[in-house]
């Protein structure tokens, strides 16, 4: 059967879970895919395009940078997938890969914040988008980005115009990867925000985007919110899972309590809790059973135990 191209990069997004953006840039930078054009110069891709981003998606997934893997015939993909998990060497290749580039990138999105140059951070997150996985952007890009900003600031070497800019930039950024995520009407629900008293929101907003990443329908909402607030939202969306982030200031009773009135009002809703702060929350959260991560990693696995009986598909 001839493979035709019919599929609008629209589609080709949805089914992925690759943003157009992304399809397009391989394009331009690998050579893949290449869709055919109408007259009116829009692209259209086959099921075998749509088969082999998957797989190039998959094994990113996994750690692998797109420049390792975008030449690939799709066999190659395949035999490529079926043992990557097995194999220790891969997983080290690729890790390192993705360490270098983050950490070129993190340089570069420091001297920008230096220079104030919002546009350039901008460019360079976006670039880094094409090179890393999710989890890599997130945890060895955005978030030490993030303490080091915090870190010169207190030290005295930033200035807090330097520091709102680079927040307000890393926010958009995170909202814009959120927005592209495209779940199954059928994935489990999740809430993200922060509690009363925690106005730090990218720590929420790293955690939606992982969240999405895997599979889950986010609903992200803002910074500081009342327990009853977020009690609502949860029992309005019929959540699977609540996450909140916990960044600054440390140590609140106030923020203990908030938390607690959450828990106590919908104890069947599981409740995860991580960020910067967490350590000294750890003690009072975990004695009411909740969830304390000690980082962006321990995400999925967390989200994994929340589904495991009803969704073993998101493994």
């Amino acid at each position: 059967m001839k493979d035709t191209s019919n599929y609008p990069i629209r589609a080709v997004s949805q089914r992925t879970g690759l943003s157009a953006h992304v399809i397009r840039a391989w394009e331009k930078r690998y050579g893949f895919p290449e869709p055919a054009r109408s007259e009116t110069n829009r692209r259209f891709y086959s099921q075998t395009d749509i088969e082999t981003l998957l797989l190039l998606k998959q094994l990113i997934d996994k750690g692998y940078a797109i420049g390792q893997i975008a030449r690939l015939q799709p066999d190659e993909l395949r035999q490529l997938l079926a043992t990557v998990s097995g194999s220790k060497a891969n997983r080290a290749e690729a890790g390192t890969e993705a360490g270098s580039v983050a950490e070129e990138s993190l340089v570069r999105c420091l001297d920008a914040v230096n220079a104030l140059s919002a546009e350039t951070l901008l460019a360079v997150l976006r670039q880094a988008t094409l090179t890393l996985s999710k989890p890599h952007l997130l945890e060895k890009l955005i978030s030490p980005l993030m303490e080091e900003i915090g870190n010169r600031w207190e030290r005295g070497e930033l200035r807090v115009a330097n520091e709102h800019m680079a927040s307000a930039v890393v926010r958009t950024f995170l909202v814009n990867l959120l927005d592209a995520a495209t779940p199954d009407a059928e994935a489990p629900a999740i809430v993200v925000t922060t509690p009363r008293g925690q106005t730090h929101e990218i720590g929420a907003l790293m955690v939606a985007v992982r969240a999405a990443s895997l599979g889950w329908r986010v609903t992200y909402l803002g910074a500081d919110l009342p327990s009853d607030e977020i009690g609502a939202a949860a029992l309005t969306l019929k959540a699977t899972a609540i996450a909140l982030s916990l960044v600054h200031p440390a140590g609140r009773i106030e923020v203990v309590h908030e938390i607690h009135a959450l828990h106590d009002a919908l104890p069947a809703v599981p409740i995860i809790v991580g960020g910067r702060s967490i350590e000294s929350y750890r003690l009072l959260l975990e004695a009411r059973g909740i969830d304390c991560l000690a980082s962006l990693a321990d995400l999925p696995g967390a989200l994994q135990r929340k589904v495991h009986s009803q969704k073993p598909s998101l493994h």
